[in-house]
């Protein structure tokens, strides 16, 4: 950031003046390194918390799917349910991310802008296919739908332990420069 920070010391001697100046500013950064230590101590404390209640739900989501398998004395589905899962996740970050993008195009521009009008119509586009690919689930036999869903959430759960695992090593290498 550039002009933060300006002062106006009357005095003949400049060395005063560039000492006053260096003063506040290493009070300033002592400050600024203070709360950014306090962010990721409190983000770290966080994530700490929330890890093992994030693995703890992930194992049961898994165990409950096993017990289902073996209940249910099901075929391994797993490459069909694998692309369906794809294809699904792939749609709907891609939604996410036209999402994302109009809002900040709404920062600049009005609804009614090309750019606009062209992620509104995107977003059409992967709703309908999102939609279609729905279908086709529906049409999948009960058990698989079932499984499918099962194999869904232990996906998702497992991309939130995965990221939070991400989150925890870059704050601990944040906290570890700070140190």
């Amino acid at each position: 950031k550039k002009n933060i920070f300006s002062h106006i010391v009357k005095t003949k001697n400049p060395h005063l003046s560039f000492d006053v100046a260096t003063t506040i500013l290493s009070h300033y950064h002592a400050f600024e390194l203070r709360r950014v230590n306090k962010k990721v101590s409190n983000t770290l404390k966080y994530i700490k918390r929330m890890l093992p209640n994030m693995e703890k739900k992930f194992n049961e989501i898994v165990e409950d799917y096993n017990k289902q398998r073996k209940y249910q004395k099901t075929l391994d589905y797993q490459k069909q349910i694998d692309a369906f899962i794809n294809q699904m996740m792939k749609k709907q970050d891609g939604l996410t991310d036209l999402y994302q993008k109009k809002a900040e195009l709404l920062q600049k521009y009005t609804l009614q802008h090309t750019q606009i009008k062209s992620i509104d119509h995107q977003i059409s586009y992967l709703r309908k296919e999102i939609k279609d690919f729905e279908k086709k689930v529906t049409k999948m036999p009960e058990i698989e739908r079932d499984f499918s869903a099962f194999e869904r959430k232990i996906r998702i759960q497992e991309e939130i332990y995965v990221s939070f695992l991400k989150k925890l090593h870059e704050v601990e290498l944040l906290r570890a420069e700070g140190d």
